[in-house]
């Protein structure tokens, strides 16, 4: 005797499947087989399915909770630097070795004196220590500070949008003063971050310093506008 578990196949109608049974999978007052046709209706409902299915948005917006942030904190929390980021580096008593330095698609930073460091994944503290070894070289008593900084858009209802590199001990206020703060029609109440089409809601309250948020380099911190209504009215 055959196998008799069940097969299936398509069937005649726009690929609908059809299910064709082995007798043995039947009562014994059955058929030796029988074929299911769905019902036109019902493949209606299919082809529905498949159109909405087909249709995706563009972007989403999902609590914090879903939100895919523990990477980015976890490199916040250690401060452990990536492409687009930059060092702000202060070498007391030399101002030709302290500037801002940029963190390359590759993960590299050209410091005077020094040439190329391969930074991706490094900490601040111990860009410091390295730092203050090499310099060693060509200072006698090198003292070194560094700072890892994210590179953001704020854009939306602030005075100077644009392009601004933060620092993680600032809070969601005082980065927000770095663009001259919110316009006139600037909600407090509507401060969002995006990434690739997602979006989390931001929260002014307290003043949580950046570091406790999931900034990364290339996020964009945005300031919606106030209901036309509720200026007019003075809101």
């Amino acid at each position: 005797m055959r196998d008799a578990a069940a097969r299936s196949h398509r069937g005649a109608v726009g690929g609908f499947p059809t299910f064709a049974l082995k007798s043995s999978a039947l009562p014994a007052h059955s058929p030796r087989s029988v074929r299911f046709q769905p019902p036109p209706w019902l493949f209606g409902v299919w082809l529905l399915l498949l159109a909405c299915g087909g249709s995706r948005p563009r972007s989403v917006t999902v609590p914090s909770s879903i939100f895919d942030h523990e990477a980015p904190l976890q490199a916040n929390r250690e401060g452990a630097l990536r492409p687009g980021d930059a060092v702000r580096v202060t070498v007391f008593q030399e101002p030709d070795l302290t500037g801002e330095y940029q963190v390359d698609q590759n993960g590299l930073v050209v410091f005077p004196l020094l040439g190329e460091r391969d930074l991706v994944g490094v900490s601040a503290d111990s860009v410091e220590r390295l730092l203050t070894s090499e310099y060693r070289r060509y200072l006698e008593h090198p003292s070194i500070d560094v700072t890892a900084l994210r590179r953001i858009s704020i854009l939306g209802g602030v005075r100077r949008p644009g392009l601004y590199f933060v620092d993680l001990t600032m809070s969601l206020n005082e980065a927000l003063a770095l663009a001259g703060g919110l316009a006139s029609a600037g909600d407090l109440d509507d401060i969002r971050l995006l990434r690739r089409g997602q979006t989390i809601q931001l929260n002014l309250e307290g003043g949580v310093p950046l570091s406790a948020m999931p900034i990364l380099s290339g996020d964009e911190i945005f300031v919606g506008d106030r209901d036309h209504i509720m200026l007019a009215a003075g809101g």
